[in-house]
Parts: C-alpha cells; structure tokens; sequence
C-alpha cells in the first residue's frame, strides 16, 4: 500500500463500527475501567488532572473490536488506519471524538490508550520496549506484588467473560427463543495461543522471551513442557480454555459459541481455570446442565479440585478414560465402581474387562456393544434423588419392586414378567451393606466421586453426549484459528506483548467468531423456514388433510 492510502476506504466498514460500539457498550467494560481508574486513583491519594485523553477507552474497545469483526490484524497501526478512514467519512458518529491529525498521531494515541486502559487490569506487568535478560526478569518477579496480580485477573476474567456474553444476549435479542428450544450442554477444552517473535526462553539464552509468562507448549498429555520432551515443545505460548455451547446431536439448532474463557500458560491449573470458568458461567445467570471434557479434565483432576465443585454447581459429568483407569475403579459398602457407575459386586467378569478387551482387540464392537448392554442389568439403582448435601440411597439390582437381577441373597418372590431375568451365580461369599441391607445403602458426595458419571459408559447415550460435544469444541477451536474467520493461529496479527494484550485479543477474536457463528445460523434459519426447525422436507404433508369444522354460533 502507498503511502497516505487507507485501506479502508474500498471496503468500508461502518457497519462493523456500529456493531462493535453496541457490544462494547452492552458489555459494560468502559463503566467497569472507569471505576477502577477511580480506584487507583484514590488507592494512590492522586487527583484527576489535565485534558481528557483524545482516544477514550470506548473508542479503543470499539477499534480493535471491529478489527476482530472484519477479521483484520489487531495491530495499532490498523487500528490507526480505521480510525483515520472513520473520522473522515463519518465525523462525530457513534459518540466518537478524537481529533483530527496523521496516522502516526492516531497510532501514538491509540499505542497510549492500551497501556492506560490494560495497566488497570495486567496481573502481570513488566517493560515491554526490549527482551530482559534472565537477571532482569527474576527482579521483575520479585516486585509483582501476588494481592495485586491475583485482584487485577479477577478484574480481567470478568472483562472477558462479560466480552463473551454480550454475544449471548446479542442473538437472544434478534431471536427470542433461540437459546429455549434446546438443552446445552457445556464442553471445555484448551487451545494454544502462540506468541510473536522469537520462541521461548531456552537455557543457553541470556534472554527470557518477549513473552516470559508464557511457556512451553506439547501437543500431546496435557500440553506442559516437563524438561524431558523438548522434540514435542515446538511453540511458546499461552492457552485458553474455552467453554462451547454443545448438544447430543448436530440437529439441534442453536449456534455453537463460547460462553466462558480463561487464561494461562499451557498445562497449568487445568482444574482451576475449569472450576473459574464454569462459576463464572453460573455466575451470570445460565444453568448448569453436562459438562463434557477430555481426560486432562475429567477425571485426571484432583477429585477437589473440579468434579466435586462442578458437582456442587449443579452439573452432570461426562468423559473418557485412559487405559489404566478402566475396569473396577472403586468399591463402596460391598458395591463396585466400574468405568463410572455402580454394579453388583457379582457382575460377571467378562463384563467388568468389557471395554479393556475391546481396547486390546480381543473383542469386536458388536461384541462389546452387548457387552456394555448386558452391564445395565447389574447396576445399582437410586432409591431417591440426591439430597442438598449429595447423598443417595442406592439400591441393590435384586432389591426393590423392580429388580433387574435374581440373588439367593436377596429371595423374593417374582411377578412373571420378572421370571426371565438374570441370575446371579457367585454372590459374595462374605457381603456387605449392599448385599445384605434391606431396603438401600447411603453414598455420600466423595464416593467414587473422580470416576463417577451418571450416564452408562460406552453406551450408545454416552457416545452420543461426549462424541458430539468434543467434535464442536475442537471445531470451534478449528474456526478460530482458521485464517478465513480468526486467523488466532497467527501471532503475527496481535503483536502487542503481555498476558494481558494477549487474552484480550483473543477475547475479541472469540467474540467475534461468536457474532459469525449466530448470524450464519440466523440466516440458514431465514432460509429454511420458520425458528427452530431443521431443513423441512417440501411436498406433501399429513396438515394438508385436515378436516375443518366450523363451530357452530352459541345460542
């Protein structure tokens, strides 16, 4: 491009400056920044002094949020680009008041708005001008107050997430129902956000990177670099973790979009971050359905850490299991935890290795599909539901008015229909409160609480659930680094250095592919028919041969 030319006059993009002015303010960020600039200002003893700033925060968010909507670089030079093509062709719109003077001016301006707009919320300050040396760098650390730093990324967590939800109150407004007509599921997973310049910090370096509270990122367990494995640490980055709206079925019509993000190096606190989003998540008024989540989640997380919390929210549970963790993993008053739900301590063996031995191909799917099927009959059943506190009653399978199974320890006369069921052939030769309790046993919260999962493992229910799920997530994931829609593969689009600069920026570009997401389904509904409905078949229907009747006039 020539000098003194703007990109943005053959492309203009008013109509993204409009939206992005409505979902700025609809998140209240600015409200948010200006209180905490009070804040600091009264923390510090200091008065508000001299001219107000010529690019204002609002004017800042709305630049970089329409650079996000019309899939630009977030770099200041752009930003000050849009803003010169803006006050030109549209002088004194949207409440924006900057000035009027050079590109460069604008960038310098814009440059400065950043540093005062994200200084109010950087957990992680440090000189951004060069690389530090590694002495340099320890000395920063050791001034970062951990108070400050831990009440500023509160302070950004809540900026982000209520980034994410102005999209979720944004398609609400265009279609009233659209969030009603379908039950969510929520599935979480994390997904590299790599730095620009050079990669890393090395140990033969006397320089830590531009980025030094990143780290290394691998792609395979859960994506942190333990010093051994460097052949698979190719990137030095951050990770989101991000929460997608999901469903059982890729029919169910509503937009796939983010609805929670954190922030971190790769593989740190995985559990954590889980646990903040999801209460943020409740926090702002969505209820909690399933959470679906790959095993760096569930279970491989400490059972306090996430699924005890997530559990106390209010949510259900689905994952997978690594190879170890399959067959019997718990007992509880003589009953045996398998692969996630409670069974007979007699199930048959052949059942319990059901899926180790499809895993090791010793069996073939049809096989184990039986397999798992057969399992239902031996499990244990709720006698009512859980209490506040999590407590149940489980039942026995030969227990109750509706057993599954037939016990020489449990002998009761059976209705007909009952004759058929199985019967159990080896019952423990010393049982416990399962066996030999009358009516149920009690499970508290904590048992089998890692492993647990309401729904039957390996079934077709759960592939359905955690299948569909994991396939919209990494999708999503997928969409956002795609350089046609986020382009969030390229560090080079969002250079500004710092933890803060980068979760924001991938804020935006989220947000932006939310926006994408919703009005691409808006408008294949528009095509398709009315609100809610899959593609509907055209031609004849059974409504066409409805007989009408007149009521006849009351007398």
């Amino acid at each position: 491009m020539k000098e003194g030319e703007n990109q943005f006059d053959k492309n203009q993009p008013f109509e993204a400056m409009q939206l992005a002015a409505e979902l700025i303010d609809d998140s209240g960020t600015c409200t948010k920044l200006a209180n905490l600039r009070c804040q600091e200002r009264q923390r510090k003893k200091k008065r508000p002094g001299g001219r107000n700033a010529y690019v204002s925060d609002r004017t800042l968010l709305i630049l970089l949020q329409a650079l996000a909507l019309l899939n630009r670089p977030l770099l200041f030079s752009v930003a000050a680009e849009l803003l010169e093509w803006f006050v030109r062709e549209h002088p004194g719109e949207l409440e924006i008041e900057c000035g009027t003077t050079t590109r460069k001016v604008y960038y310098d301006r814009i440059y400065r708005a950043w540093q005062r707009c994200t200084s109010l919320i950087d957990p992680y300050p440090y000189p951004k001008r060069r690389r530090l040396t590694k002495e340099e760098w320890e000395q920063v650390k050791a001034k970062r107050d951990k108070s400050v730093s831990e009440y500023k990324l509160e302070q950004l967590r809540l900026v982000g997430n209520n980034f994410l939800e102005t999209s979720y109150r944004w398609a609400a407004e265009r279609d009233p129902d659209i969030w009603k007509r379908f039950k969510h599921l929520y599935c979480i997973d994390g997904t590299l956000v790599v730095i620009f310049g050079k990669q890393g910090t090395t140990a033969r370096s006397k320089y830590v990177s531009r980025e030094p509270d990143g780290a290394w990122y691998k792609r395979d367990g859960d994506h942190r670099d333990d010093g051994e494995s460097r052949r698979l640490s190719v990137f030095w980055g951050y990770e989101a973790t991000l929460v997608v709206l999901a469903s059982d079925s890729k029919d169910d019509r509503f937009p796939r979009i983010v609805v929670g993000i954190d922030f971190d190096k790769p593989g740190v606190n995985i559990a954590g971050h889980a646990r903040e989003v999801f209460a943020s998540i409740i926090a702002r008024g969505h209820q909690p359905t399933w959470v679906v989540a790959d095993r760096a989640y569930l279970p491989n997380s400490k059972l306090e850490a996430l699924q005890l919390p997530l559990r106390a929210m209010g949510f259900e549970l689905c994952f997978d299991y690594q190879r170890n963790q399959l067959g019997i993993q718990d007992n509880y008053a003589g009953a045996i935890l398998v692969e996630g739900n409670w069974f007979c301590p007699a199930m048959p063996q052949a059942l319990i290795d059901a899926t180790k031995d499809f895993r090791e191909g010793k069996i073939d799917e049809p096989t184990y599909a039986a397999r798992i099927e057969s399992r239902r009959a031996y499990l244990l059943r709720p006698k009512a539901r859980p209490d506040a506190d999590g407590y149940v009653p489980m039942m026995c399978p030969a227990a109750g008015a509706s057993p599954t199974v037939t016990c020489e320890l449990k002998k009761r006369k059976l209705r007909p229909k009952k004759a058929g069921l199985p019967a159990i052939a080896n019952p423990p030769e010393s049982p416990d409160k399962i066996c030999t309790n009358s009516e149920s046993v009690t499970f508290g919260p904590t048992a089998g609480a890692k492993f647990s999962q309401k729904l039957l493992y390996g079934s077709t229910e759960w592939h359905k659930r955690y299948a569909h799920a994991r396939n919209t997530i990494e999708g999503f994931n997928g969409y956002l680094k795609d350089a046609d829609y986020g382009a969030l593969h390229d560090p080079g689009r969002r250079r500004a250095a710092g933890f803060v600069s980068q979760f924001l920026f991938t804020t935006f570009i989220t947000l932006a592919a939310n926006i994408r997401k919703i009005r691409s389904f808006l408008t294949e509904q528009a095509i398709a028919g009315a609100p809610g409905s899959s593609n509907r078949r055209s031609g004849e229907s059974l409504k066409d041969y409805q007989v009408h009747k007149e009521t006849p006039p009351e007398p």
